[in-house]
């Protein structure tokens, strides 16, 4: 699978090419759509394919961000850092560089899409927040 952009001196990355790359794996060159593949080991390597794809770039431009900056700290955060794949791999990486890597425990580490499902629901019943409304920062 594609790595765009991983070998270049630059902190931007993009998926496109992988998503694109995952979808001609899964339906043939060309073609945009068609059935899932079917459980088992053909699935599981594509899966497995992607994952290490995305892994790779993340880690390598989290690698030249904090070359670039200087910085001997890495923090990382949302539902991407739930992924033990990556969590290994950028261990090991800030070990090799010398830096400290900040990231909250697994069960800190979730996804915004439920909260953003909960505003919508909230959104189309009108339940609005009053103006007056205080932010309690601490979690409990």
């Amino acid at each position: 699978m594609p790595r765009s952009f991983l070998h270049q001196e630059r902190v931007d990355f993009s998926f496109s090419g992988l998503k694109t790359a995952v979808l001609y794996a899964v339906h043939g060159q060309g073609v945009a759509q068609g059935p899932a593949p079917a459980p088992g080991p053909r699935r599981a390597d594509l899966a497995a394919s992607f994952q290490q794809a995305v892994v790779d770039v993340l880690v390598g431009k989290s690698r030249q961000a904090l070359k670039r900056v200087g910085l001997r700290r890495l923090a990382v955060g949302g539902g991407v850092a739930a992924n033990r794949c990556l969590r290994r791999c950028l261990e090991e990486m800030v070990r090799e560089e010398g830096a400290e890597l900040f990231i909250p425990p697994m069960a800190l580490c979730t996804d915004n899409a439920a909260m953003a499902a909960v505003a919508v629901e909230k959104w189309r019943a009108h339940a609005w927040a009053p103006q007056d409304l205080d932010a309690q920062p601490t979690y409990r």
